[in-house]
């Protein structure tokens, strides 16, 4: 068998539930291959280069980037991913809690471990060291028939801890606590539903109350706000920001200019004269950074933004976008305006300043050597 790149990680998976391993291999190219004795079955793309790879059972299997991103496959099918700032240093799959199911133990540079439940990715135990975690096993290291989990560290220390062992009593209480904490996990869903419900009911308010002023006369020099359209920085309750991908071609009279490459263009625009001041765009895999922000030039301004995209390659990628939407009042117009002849003013004024002193110079220069001439004639 033969990959197309290099390699960077590689396991035994059981991807077809079918009993028997397959080769799982990560490359350095993004793609994660599997083979069934000499053919590729399955091929994912991913969006860095594969650090790590880890067997969590049938189906399943942990992968690490390096970029720090850490996630879980089902098949094909990816169940949850994070991402940190920190690299992962190794992974490891064991069972911690004794639920007959593989947790994934992640181990990072700056001396964290957490543990996480592989199907859902949520944190059950979590510790920090005091320097980058070099390696992770499962071993009898007190020689008490019981299996512990071995974390070294790049300093050399080394920690064991013991898992936690059940009976059908705990088995039960288990369940218990499961069910429990699915009630709790449901209220927080709720509570933050409500939280976002009443903050969107504050921001209505909000607005109704900017656009009923109790003296809208003094505040709009002797004019009612529906006169000029002015809304002081508050917008309908019914703005919508509307988003579309279209496929630009590159444009045969100006193929020198780098900016009509071909590309994909995301179009952002709103449903009213609402105006889009600055658009800041997530995605992981298109950007240096992971994101990008947009803020159109002054005359510029409108209640459209377009910004290009060039995906390194053909995977789907998810995006989160964020805009800062508001009105352009002609007040804000006069004021940039006012400021920028200010700062006119203010520049030609230290000119003038310059070349006074300058002709100061050299009228102080004049003067000296008229007054060396005179006392040199006498």
């Amino acid at each position: 068998m033969v990959s197309g790149d290099n390699i960077t990680a590689m396991d035994l998976i059981d991807i077809d539930n079918d009993d028997q391993n397959e080769l799982v291999i990560g490359t350095e190219d993004s793609e994660i291959q599997v083979f069934k004795r000499d053919a590729i079955i399955m091929e994912i793309n991913e969006t860095d280069t594969i650090r790590y790879l880890c067997s969590l059972g049938p189906k399943l299997f942990a992968y690490a980037l390096s970029n720090g991103t850490v996630g879980v496959y089902q098949g094909r099918e990816r169940l949850w991913r994070i991402k940190s700032k920190n690299q992962i240093t190794c992974l490891f799959g064991a069972d911690i809690n004794d639920d007959g199911h593989l947790e994934l133990i992640t181990g990072w540079n700056n001396g964290k471990l957490d543990i996480r439940i592989a199907l859902t990715g949520e944190i059950i135990y979590k510790d920090n060291f005091k320097s980058s975690i070099s390696g992770l096993m499962i071993a009898d290291y007190n020689m008490d028939d019981q299996p512990e989990l071995i974390v070294c560290t790049v300093a050399g220390d080394v920690h064991g801890f013991h898992f936690q062992n059940q009976t059908k009593t705990n088995q039960i209480d288990s369940r218990m606590m499961d069910n429990y904490n699915i009630e709790q996990e449901t209220i927080r869903e709720l509570m933050k539903r409500k939280q976002n419900l009443m903050q969107e009911l504050r921001n209505y308010e909000e607005n109704a109350r900017l656009q009923n002023l109790a003296d809208p006369m003094i505040l709009n020099k002797g004019q009612f706000l529906t006169e000029r359209g002015d809304h002081f920085g508050a917008i309908p309750a019914d703005t919508r920001l509307k988003s579309s991908l279209i496929m630009q071609t590159e444009d045969k009279e100006k193929q020198n200019d780098t900016s009509q490459k071909n590309c994909i263009e995301l179009r952002l625009e709103t449903t009213n004269e609402t105006k889009i001041r600055a658009a800041l765009v997530f995605a992981e895999g298109i950007f240096n950074n992971e994101s990008m922000v947009v803020f159109p030039k002054d005359d510029q301004i409108s209640n459209v933004v377009s910004i290009p995209l060039w995906p390194p390659k053909d995977v789907a990628i998810d995006m989160h976008i964020k805009c800062l939407v508001g009105y352009q009042s002609e007040e804000l117009e006069q004021l940039k305006q006012l400021t920028g002849k200010i700062d006119d003013i203010q520049n030609v004024r230290q000119q003038l300043m310059v070349e006074v002193a300058d002709t100061a110079s050299m009228i102080r220069a004049a003067v000296v050597r008229a007054e060396d001439a005179r006392l040199t004639e006498q």
